[in-house]
């Protein structure tokens, strides 16, 4: 569990150094670099139930206090990178899960980047998107907290997800109004495991002690040669997991996956991935497990990545194959965090999950190959 969750906050730690590195750099120009700003945001949502077993523990309407600082990256090297203005935060969230007797609430600190995608008006629309730890007033308990299937370690992965529009309502305030996915769980360090996803609105408030200004700049398109190039990628991924005797077994495996861009922001691509799960194994509990293959796995899946420089953030859809015994599902899907170096490497973070259930928080490491094309 330690090893995982320091990974966890090293990665985004990580993330926000090397974002500051690569993007703090000022222009020429008079215009304030990358100016901060404060926020607080109100969230109120509701739980999606996971199973009809969870009913009686999911049926409140959570609600949520953050406070956030980020700067505004406004340089020439944001918008070579991304060809848009992001921000670079941390927020400070307090969550009531509108049942403390079984769920309590919980405290998260979270990182995020938030590209805008547009700054010429006062209306701004952009996409949120991050992750942190979560510690948790109340967890599972046989004895003294039976009914909480949802938590089980006090200290959690967090991340979400978010769409809204800013608007600009003079040079020191803004207005906000966004519609989020948050979701918390242990990535099966230990079980049970159901976790918690609370979709919800947010309104929120700003204030920008200097001014905020953003450079009129030309976009520009990808090269021909890009966009018709197309890329392999491998990478090789692994984790731990809890089994139900309560140790821990090894999950691990590869994936390929064969993309090209379809803009400078955007990747598309569609991939296979194998996957033995040893935790699964170990649930079995049947003496031919090993010999018939049925903690293996073999997907298909479609993915999307969202490009901002050396970072990526992606989700996939896939289908198996050769469907694991345990699968609550023959669909699954994933969300991933990558940080590419010299165009070729890649390393990253990545959630798995059947429905709304976690299945494995997973560390990877990968090389991306151009593949030969006619000029």
């Amino acid at each position: 569990m330690i090893y995982k969750l320091s990974f966890f906050i090293l990665f985004f730690a990580g993330i926000t150094y090397n974002l500051w590195a690569q993007f703090d750099v000022g222009d020429s120009s008079s215009v304030a670099k990358n100016p901060w700003i404060i926020g607080l945001r109100g969230h109120y949502g509701y739980t999606i139930t996971h199973s009809e077993r969870l009913a009686s523990i999911t049926q409140g309407n959570p609600y949520s206090v953050e406070l956030h600082l980020s700067r505004h990256l406004n340089s020439r090297s944001v918008w070579e990178a991304c060809q848009c203005y992001p921000r670079l935060g941390l927020m400070l969230k307090y969550s009531n899960f509108d049942y403390p007797r079984v769920l309590g609430s919980a405290w998260s600190a979270v990182g995020f980047i938030e590209p805008y995608f547009s700054h010429k008006n006062r209306l701004m629309p952009s996409l949120r998107a991050g992750g942190g730890v979560s510690y948790l007033t109340r967890i599972h308990d046989p004895i003294k907290n039976p009914d909480n299937l949802l938590f089980s370690l006090p200290l959690s992965f967090y991340i979400f997800i978010s769409a809204g529009v800013t608007y600009n309502l003079s040079e020191k305030i803004n207005l906000n109004l966004h519609a989020g996915f948050p979701h918390i769980s242990n990535g099966s360090l230990r079980q049970p495991n159901a976790g918690i996803n609370y979709p919800s609105l947010s309104l929120g408030i700003e204030y920008k002690p200097q001014v905020v200004v953003f450079p009129k700049r030309t976009r520009e398109r990808l090269a021909p040669t890009d966009l018709r190039t197309w890329r392999l990628t491998a990478l090789l991924f692994g984790t731990y997991k809890e089994t139900r005797q309560d140790s821990e077994a090894a999950v691990y495996g590869a994936m390929f996956m064969i993309g090209k861009y379809i803009n400078r922001l955007q990747e598309l691509d569609i991939g296979i991935e194998y996957v033995e799960d040893r935790a699964m194994l170990a649930d079995l509990q049947a003496p031919d497990a090993e010999a018939t293959g049925r903690h293996r796995a073999l997907g298909i899946s479609l993915g999307h990545y969202f490009r901002m420089g050396r970072f990526a953030f992606g989700q996939r859809l896939g289908v198996y194959a050769v469907r694991p015994a345990l699968a609550m599902d023959r669909v699954y899907h994933r969300w991933s965090l990558d940080y590419r170096w010299d165009n070729d490497w890649l390393v990253g973070i990545s959630l798995k999950a059947h429905r709304n259930f976690a299945d494995f928080i997973q560390i990877h490491l990968g090389r991306r190959f151009e593949l030969p094309h006619k000029q």
